[in-house]
């Protein structure tokens, strides 16, 4: 973290430097520079406002891209530097420069919902100052002039177009403003639960107290809407009796997903029974029959040590002759060697047969590709495919523990599932089979984050099937043939279970979300 924090006070630093000196370039003054804090964190910041007066365009938008391009060129920099150094406190802090000059740059800078670098740099290019403002006012305008039919109301816009684009972007800003507030605050809550609570309440008062409050003084006293300040009444009644209705009584559907894998039952692995380097490759037609052979392996060293040992038990065997000729002292330990000799003969022998490495049953390949095991050297016991049998299918859901309670509690009245990369096939499940007990191992570790899955697992498993927090496991039944059935494939399972409220909805899932983040 230290080093992290570093990375960030001087990325920014660097970034404030560009600001200033692009303005400094195109003849303007700079004169404040100095430090703020923002969620605690020490962020360096320039008064470049100087470059407001430009009269081109192209040098209002220079400057407010300076600073962002001198990040990506420190990002650069590091990360030559972080590639060409080994484990150590300097690959470390490049590493994290390299991830703090690009990535929170291109998140955030070069964003315009927040009043960032971005957003200046879309007021430019599109010629609209005060862009967020004159958004929020256009939306207000709308409502004041078709929705109460106040005919004194002005817009900001000077078209029809300029106003769709202003009233977008408004909304589009106080949402994401809303997102990130609560980002912001859940960050906090997780190191100071009690600044964390200020925050949300100080978020609550800022975002929808004030505003409601403002917005009952406008229509009680705002002069524009004399006129028709009984429809306003009505209107704003109706509107929120509507919202109340159909947000808070009409039952709306409910669902909860879980991510899962496609298995085939009876499918076999391909295990490799020899050790040695590819020789040659089968061509596998689309179904293939059990005993064909899949590939097959040399190893001249086997054969060699085979005959070895048929030498050294001959040579054990004569020296046995002798020994009773003469004495028969000996003649036991001899025959434990030949027997061990044996032993090691018949593995070679069988290792030898193993050469060939054929199907173990009847179906179509999954998992097998021959441009990977072309010349390649296989060890024994090496898992190189499965055999999938044309048969039943099995999806294998993992739901999370908060949506634990609809699985048990609720009915399902309906599960649909889709496959990645073939999102528009639907496919309905026959049976589903729910396990009861909780469940730690993921039925395959494409789930896992470490198989580009949505599921966390733990540190310390080696091979990624183990799910860092318990969950319940599904079991459905699928019948037929496709091409969204493929083992191995993973997708997405979607419930349905009894309607409820959009506000019952969104109240359930913070508080457990709440719940979960914060262990209250």
């Amino acid at each position: 973290m230290p080093l992290l924090l570093a990375a960030f006070v001087i990325a920014k630093l660097i970034h404030e430097f560009g600001h200033g000196y692009a303005v400094k370039r195109f003849n303007g003054e700079v004169h404040v520079m100095g430090i703020t804090f923002l969620v605690f964190t020490p962020i360096p910041y320039v008064d470049a406002t100087a470059a407001w007066a430009f009269r081109e365009r192209w040098k209002r938008i220079w400057v407010g891209a300076s600073g962002m391009l001198i990040e990506l060129v420190l990002a650069a920099l590091a990360t030559f530097v972080w590639a060409a150094t080994g484990p150590g406190l300097l690959n470390a802090w490049c590493f994290n420069l390299m991830l703090v000059a690009s990535v929170s740059t291109i998140l955030f800078n070069i964003n315009p919902l927040l009043k960032f670098d971005g957003y200046y740099i879309l007021s430019d290019l599109t010629d609209t100052p005060n862009l967020q403002p004159r958004g929020m006012k256009q939306l207000g305008h709308w409502v004041e002039r078709y929705a109460f039919g106040g005919r004194h109301s002005q817009s900001p816009a000077t078209s029809r177009g300029d106003a769709v684009w202003l009233a977008s972007f408004g909304l589009a800003s106080w949402l994401f403003r809303l997102y990130i507030t609560y980002v912001i605050i859940m960050f906090v809550a997780d190191r100071y639960l009690g600044l964390g609570f200020i925050a949300a309440v100080l978020t609550v008062v800022g975002l929808f107290v004030i505003p409601l409050c403002k917005g009952v003084k406008y229509l009680f006293t705002e002069p524009r809407i004399e006129r028709v300040r009984g429809r306003a009444y009505g209107v704003t009644a109706g509107v929120l009796a509507l919202l109340i209705i159909v947000l808070g009584i009409i039952p709306a559907p409910r669902y909860f997903r879980a991510p899962g894998v496609l298995q085939a039952g009876g499918a076999s692995y391909i295990v490799v029974r020899g050790t040695g380097q590819v020789d040659s490759l089968a061509r596998v037609p689309p179904k293939v029959a059990s005993g064909d052979v899949l590939l097959r392996l040399e190893n001249p060293e086997l054969p060699l040590l085979r005959r070895q040992l048929e030498a050294e038990n001959e040579r054990l065997a004569a020296i046995e002759r002798l020994q009773l000729a003469e004495d028969a002292r000996g003649r036991e330990a001899l025959r434990e060697r030949q027997r061990a000799n044996a032993i090691r003969i018949e593995e070679l022998e069988a290792q030898e047969a193993g050469m060939e490495v054929r199907l173990p049953r009847s179906g179509s390949l999954a998992g097998w590709q021959p441009r990977e095991h072309y010349r390649k050297w296989l060890n024994r016991g090496e898992i190189i495919g499965e055999v999938v049998p044309d048969g039943d299918w099995q999806f294998y859901a993992v739901v999370r523990q908060q949506d634990a309670n609809l699985l048990f509690e609720e009915e399902l009245r309906d599960v649909e599932l889709r496959f990645r990369g073939n999102a528009g096939a639907l496919v309905e499940p026959g049976q589903i089979r729910i396990v009861p007990g909780q469940q730690e191992y993921l039925p395959s570790p494409a789930l896992g984050w470490a198989g580009g899955g949505p599921v966390r697992i733990r540190e310390d498993s080696q091979d990624g099937v183990r799910a860092a927090e318990p969950f319940f496991l599904v079991i459905m039944e699928i019948e037929g043939t496709g091409s969204p059935l493929r083992h191995g494939r993973t997708g997405v399972s979607r419930f349905r279970v009894a309607n409820e409220p959009y506000l019952q909805q969104g109240y359930r899932k913070l508080r457990q979300a709440v719940q979960k983040r914060f262990q209250l």
